[in-house]
């Protein structure tokens, strides 16, 4: 085993060295006649979980065209990603820059690897494989978002998006109060981040907490300025939940003008008035 961006980076081989330095003398070191290499195999070692999120995962190129081109540019400079064949995504000139841009966002590549293994669980059929692949999605991201310099306010930073990511997983988990915190942290990097305001609106909508998911999708709304069809959809759905059909009728008209595909609120809504037809009818 050798050292490189895709098993011990940077970070982890300086911090690891020094670990492996305290506990193993000098002298010590030159009696044991112990090789660089095996040197450089105690520091990965010395650093217990992290060496054991070594990059290794394998992507097709399916599967590379849905990044985005972030992730396609930090995913083809690791070993792994040159392995795949996508060596040759970015000019030669141009892949250091992209490796530092991979650094700063705490090995971004575990993040875009991530990003597949949550796709690869949204297809999957067996209900052991969805969880195997979400638990490695939420994983993977978690990596780089440990690891990434973060600073509450900074709109350049990846961590409102890694967070709401990684609680996007964990809630397909069912790990609520894990999925809390993340959105958490999302919205303390930044309190107007739409996709954890949608988020929790889903978080909440799935626990059965209608007023609270309804009060997340409105303030999702908000930001988006009423442009989103979906976010409107999901309103609608919340509404129709808090037993206001008719805010729920408004809410699927706005969704289906906006061309929103699904029709599931209407059909819900159908069934509903039919419920409260039969209801009055029985009186």
């Amino acid at each position: 085993m050798w050292l490189n961006n895709d098993n011990c980076d940077s970070e982890m081989v300086s911090g690891g060295f020094k670990a492996v330095m305290k506990k193993v003398s000098l002298d010590q070191l030159v009696s044991s006649f112990v090789s660089l290499k095996s040197i450089f195999l105690l520091i990965c070692l010395s650093m217990g979980n992290q060496a054991a999120n070594a990059f290794t995962m394998k992507m097709t190129k399916t599967e590379f065209e849905t990044l985005s081109f972030e992730c396609k540019a930090i995913y083809s400079i690791t070993r792994t990603g040159r392995n795949d064949g996508f060596g040759d995504f970015l000019p030669a000139n141009q892949r250091e820059t992209w490796r530092l841009i991979g650094e700063k966002y705490g090995g971004a590549w575990h993040y875009c690897g991530g990003l597949i293994y949550f796709r690869r669980a949204e297809i999957s059929i067996k209900k052991w494989e969805k969880e195997k692949n979400y638990d490695k999605a939420a994983r993977e991201m978690a990596f780089s978002f440990g690891r990434m310099k973060k600073k509450p306010g900074d709109k350049t930073s990846w961590a409102p998006m890694m967070a709401t990511d990684i609680a996007r997983a964990r809630r397909k988990l069912g790990e609520t109060e894990e999925a809390i915190k993340m959105l958490n942290s999302a919205l303390r990097y930044n309190p107007k981040y739409l996709e954890a305001h949608v988020e929790y609106g889903l978080l909440h909508y799935h626990n059965g907490r209608f007023e609270n998911a309804k009060a997340s999708f409105m303030k999702a709304n908000e930001l988006a300025g009423g442009a989103s069809s979906q976010i409107i959809y999901f309103l609608g759905l919340a509404s129709l939940e808090l037993g206001e059909i008719e805010e729920a009728k408004k809410y699927e008209l706005e969704a289906a003008k906006k061309g929103y595909p699904l029709k599931g609120l209407k059909n819900k809504i159908e069934v509903y008035e039919q419920a409260e037809l039969a209801k009055q009818t029985k009186n």
